[in-house]
């Protein structure tokens, strides 16, 4: 009788223990859980013959609150001239990062791009699309060398 309260207590104290863990990786989980890629445009491997407004990255949730300080984001155009497009300015807005949109001339490029995750992890990635202009298009864009950053002059 003694080995049956025995093993009944060691049940006992196996659930209480099992139970405990299931408890702390359930408020675990949210905290380490990352923004991850919905949606862009433009879409990878899309072929733009107009230039939208905005170059505009979605993911799955808000992003960090930098307070304006937008340091942790970027997006990159990169022409099929190895030369960067944009001025360097983005804008988060929720679960998006957005640029203005440029491009110079007909071919691959690439939208490099980060995000902060709420949870203070950084989430990039890449969006390879195809610029082809209509023959009435305006005058493509000036590309610089190194990266544009934000409110400095591009070299």
């Amino acid at each position: 009788m003694a080995q049956s309260n025995l093993r009944r207590s060691a049940r006992g104290i196996l659930a209480a223990t099992a139970v405990a863990f299931v408890a702390v990786l359930s408020f675990a989980a949210p905290a380490s859980a990352h923004n991850y890629y919905v949606s862009s445009t433009p879409e990878a491997g899309q072929v733009l013959t107009s230039l939208p407004d905005e170059f505009i990255v979605t993911t799955n949730g808000n992003l960090l609150e930098l307070g304006g300080m937008e340091g942790g984001f970027f997006m990159q155009l990169t022409g099929p001239d190895g030369l960067y497009y944009g001025d360097g300015c983005v804008a988060v807005s929720g679960p998006s990062v957005m640029m203005a949109a440029a491009a110079g001339p007909a071919g691959e490029y690439s939208l490099d791009w980060q995000v902060v995750s709420a949870d203070g992890h950084t989430v990039s990635g890449q969006i390879p699309f195809t610029w082809q202009p209509a023959s009435n298009a305006e005058s493509p864009s000036r590309g610089f060398a190194n990266p544009p950053k934000c409110g400095e002059p591009a070299e």
